[in-house]
């Protein structure tokens, strides 16, 4: 079950999960993308010790990512932690992507406490899987959104930059990359809580197996499928929607016949509530059934 921000509690893993607004794409991945969101979360690092990462991964439409809190203050920590990362990749998804308006729903982020040992390896297998069991590449690391799936497997070094829109407006004015110019960041994952005291070797080799059984299922689920290159997901318009499931229209709506039969049957039964609601004020009872 989900917790809200002041149930977050010091030494417990979440998942952090949230989607972006109505499905669109605005997470369109990039290489430019990347190094800046891998920039801006290197940088929530820095400013914020005491939120540890274990995981991330990006896709076009949401995220998810393995997260803790150290120290005292745990919630509070959190919040804030999540409302400099949300609202920086906004702000990186509308200058790269083009996304005018909002960019993430409404609902807050999504925070899945994990209270059991075996719920690590579960979590991690799924959030390593988000590419490959939606049936968009063969294997997790061809994802070319930002993953940390090379990081966790073979120790990858995962290096980005912070901009900002004065950077951005300075690179523009010099003529210069914005790279030239803007502070780098490090992407730093942390050991999971489960994995204390193990080496880094033994770590990669736990998460190289957890890999190979990803790819085993996505061979299953899809065989002989012939996938896209990686690059295919990279010129999807970030303002497009993600379609969504048809359902059937609703019966009462399927002529103007049906439509009057059931708005007097609407008033009807609403007649007949505020009768028996009158009743029951004045002392009649039983007056419901």
């Amino acid at each position: 079950m989900a917790h809200i921000l002041r149930h977050v509690l010091p030494g417990v893993g979440y998942e952090c999960v949230r989607r972006t607004h109505r499905g669109r794409y605005s997470l369109r991945p990039s290489a430019e993308l990347d190094r800046q969101l891998t920039g801006v979360i290197g940088e929530a690092q820095r400013r914020f010790p005491q939120v540890k990462v274990g995981q991330w991964h990006f896709l076009s439409t949401h995220f998810h990512a393995l997260l803790w809190v150290v120290g005292p203050n745990a919630a509070n920590i959190m919040a804030a932690w999540l409302n400099y990362v949300m609202s920086q990749a906004a702000r990186v998804a509308q200058a790269i992507n083009k996304v005018r308006g909002r960019v993430w729903e409404h609902k807050r982020c999504r925070l899945t406490p994990l209270t059991k040992i075996e719920q690590y390896r579960e979590r991690v297998k799924y959030i390593m899987a988000q590419a490959t069991a939606a049936g968009l590449v063969a294997r997790p690391n061809q994802w070319p959104g930002l993953n940390t799936c090379d990081a966790l497997c073979r120790g990858a070094r995962m290096i980005g930059y912070l901009a900002s829109a004065a950077l951005r407006r300075q690179a523009r004015l010099d003529k210069v990359a914005l790279v030239t110019i803007a502070p780098r960041r490090e992407l730093k994952l942390t050991p999971l809580l489960i994995h204390e005291g193990w080496s880094e070797h033994t770590r990669q080799r736990w998460y190289r197996e957890i890999e190979r059984e990803v790819i085993a299922d996505a061979a299953e689920n899809f065989p002989n499928k012939r996938y896209p290159p990686p690059a295919y997901w990279t010129v999807i318009s970030p303002t497009k929607e993600k379609p969504l499931k048809d359902s059937p229209a609703p019966v009462c709506w399927g002529d103007a016949e049906s439509r009057r039969t059931w708005r007097t049957m609407l008033r009807a039964f609403t007649d007949a509530w505020r009768a028996a609601l009158t009743r029951w004020v004045e002392g009649e009872r039983p007056c419901f059934p």
